[in-house]
């Protein structure tokens, strides 16, 4: 996975320790201004420039992926309060409800969305701006119980957390989203056709300068009256079975190739050295998923 050339993607983690990713500063999921500053000849291209003012400009609506497969019931020694044991969903509910303090404050236009990842996509919490809804809506979440332990689908998993997982598919995760959380349309198609027909969008003749200023007021004006750019936040954590995602090149999903939706991924698995792990193949898999808008992959292992 890449933002505008630069790589994101970072190996698994092992023993605990989050591999750092090399991203745009301000990028990521605290949503600071994706795609950082760049130099002018990076910025030729429109759709460059829309998406760094789009970024910078616009709230988002942010949509929290949880998984709850029954592996997020392991103990993540160390990971609690004073160096306790904890369990991987709590350590994610922990840190999601911190994410979502510290996101609201920096805009109270910021939405919130909470999905639940089990064998499908639940919608937990649709999107509001209200930030004690959407802790109440984290912390119901919990693991499902392996198959051979119960059938109940609400229920909190076993101690280890192991066997019952099933592959995920990231398609119909996409296809919840496009739908339920759809990204706004293009706004700056019409200003920027204007601002060409007006002898705004060349650089040559006296009154080219002239024209591009007018131009880039039309467009910041355009992206204020802009529904917000969606981001999906996605917190998965299966250590044994690869996802399905979907394909690359022509058949790439829609909205992968949308220049307003961000997608980052924080994988949480076991340790690469315990039996029948393929924490490297699930995280290659989810790398395919490059967007037009961006994003970040970051993979860190629990210690048991």
């Amino acid at each position: 996975m890449s933002v505008e050339g630069t790589s994101v993607s970072a190996g698994p983690g092992e023993g605990g320790g989050a591999t750092p990713i090399q991203a745009p500063a301000g990028g990521g999921a605290t949503g600071g201004v994706e795609g950082g500053s760049r130099g002018s000849s990076g910025l030729a291209n429109l759709n460059d420039r829309k998406r760094v003012l789009v970024a910078s400009m616009s709230p988002e609506d942010v949509v929290l992926c949880v998984d709850i497969d029954p592996e997020m019931s392991s103990e993540w020694a160390g990971a609690g309060p004073g160096g306790t044991a904890s369990t991987r969903m709590r350590v994610v509910q922990a840190a999601l409800r911190g994410f979502v303090r510290r996101k609201a404050s920096f805009n109270p236009k910021h939405r919130f969305a909470v999905l639940a990842l089990g064998d499908g996509v639940t919608v937990v919490r649709p999107l509001t701006s209200d930030v004690r809804t959407v802790f109440e809506a984290i912390d119901r979440l919990q693991p499902l119980q392996p198959p051979e332990a119960s059938s109940s689908s609400v229920a909190e998993g076993g101690e280890d957390g192991d066997g019952g997982e099933t592959p995920f598919d990231f398609s119909e995760l996409l296809d919840c989203i496009a739908e339920r959380f759809p990204p706004a349309k293009d706004p700056l198609s019409s200003v920027t056709e204007r601002n060409r027909s007006s002898g705004g969008g060349g650089g040559g003749g006296g009154g080219g300068g002239g024209g591009g200023v007018r131009g880039a007021e039309a467009v910041v004006g355009a992206i204020s009256q802009v529904r917000p750019v969606v981001r999906a936040l996605v917190l998965y954590g299966r250590s044994f079975t690869c996802p399905v995602v979907p394909p690359t090149g022509a058949e790439k999903h829609g909205l992968l190739s949308h220049w307003r939706f961000f997608l980052d991924c924080l994988y949480f698995h076991r340790k690469p050295s315990d039996e029948g792990v393929i924490c490297g193949e699930v995280f290659d898999s989810i790398a395919t998923m490059e967007t037009s808008g961006g994003g970040g992959l970051l993979g860190t292992a629990g210690r048991k």
